[in-house]
């Protein structure tokens, strides 16, 4: 008789890690359009039905919702099929003398049309090629998101860019925020990048719920996105940063991630930001990681 108000309360808590803003760039780069609504309703059948836990943590936006209107001028329309040949939509923005190439996993809301002018940003204020994608049932592309379908279409979406930027999948730069930051720790744990970016991300999807909801966390497996266990595995520089005033992933399951990561590896404090934004050193930081990485893409700009 209790478990139905229990999954209403969880629903309530991971609902608001959804709200969440997505990705602010510096002051000198254009801001992320606001986080989108769920709208689960229009979405089409997927390969497998989403359990209870991945229908709660999975708050996409569908097609036409979002900001579709301002993808850049340079920036292209992609698509590609995940393993199992669910199709899949993504933009990809090709710097035109890149020192990177960049994957960016977003999070668990909104959609891809929300980062047009920050992957316009990092194009041509980064030097940086980068696609961003849109797992299974987010913006265009089909199907109903689960986790396993995710991590596949992460994976997927990896294999694409390397075709489009013709480089190695180990040359390619993994960046995730917040859910984003799960998915691309996964793809690093099968396969060193050249990079990996993290922000706002958290330790474990239950560790979110033990925060949030400490008396109905159980309802959310142990090992439902445990990023603690699989970064252990990974052997690459690492850049990450958190806010110590994020309330939707605390700054502590964040910091959880980058302790269990080896070296070589930064974290940037970002002192009172919230679940969005970056430090006011990100530009320059961020510069010097990426040309800093072991792997170089062929053709690109000299490393400074």
């Amino acid at each position: 008789m209790l478990l139905r108000p229990s999954l209403g309360l969880l629903v309530l808590f991971v609902a608001a890690i959804a709200a969440g803003q997505e990705p602010a760039p510096p002051a000198s780069a254009p801001p992320a359009p606001v986080e989108l609504p769920a709208d689960v309703s229009a979405a089409p059948s997927g390969k497998r039905v989403p359990s209870i836990d991945e229908l709660i943590l999975f708050q996409p936006a569908r097609y036409p919702r979002g900001y579709y209107d301002q993808r850049p001028p340079k920036c292209q329309e992609v698509w590609f099929s995940s393993g199992d040949k669910t199709r899949l939509h993504a933009w990809y923005a090709a710097a035109e003398k890149p020192v990177g190439v960049v994957l960016y996993c977003h999070g668990n809301g909104g959609n891809v049309s929300l980062y047009g002018r920050w992957m316009d940003y990092l194009r041509t204020q980064q030097q940086l090629s980068v696609l961003v994608f849109d797992y299974r049932g987010y913006g265009r592309s089909e199907g109903l998101a689960t986790i396993d379908g995710a991590i596949a279409d992460s994976q997927a979406a990896r294999r694409e860019l390397a075709r489009l930027a013709g480089v190695k999948s180990s040359e390619i730069v993994l960046w995730g925020r917040s859910l984003g930051g799960a998915m691309a720790i996964q793809l690093a744990a099968e396969e060193a990048p050249s990079g990996l970016i993290l922000e706002s991300t958290f330790s474990s999807f239950r560790d979110v719920a033990d925060v949030h909801r400490p008396t109905i966390s159980w309802l959310v497996p142990e090992d439902r996105l445990d990023s603690v266990t699989a970064i252990r595995k990974v052997r690459c520089p690492l850049l990450q940063w958190h806010g110590t005033a994020d309330l939707l992933v605390p700054y502590a399951l964040g910091k959880k991630v980058y302790d269990a990561a080896a070296e070589p590896k930064t974290f940037l404090t970002f002192e009172g930001g919230g679940h969005g934004g970056a430090p006011p050193e990100f530009e320059e930081r961020m510069r010097k990681f990426v040309r800093g990485l072991p792997q170089a893409v062929p053709g690109s700009a000299s490393a400074e």
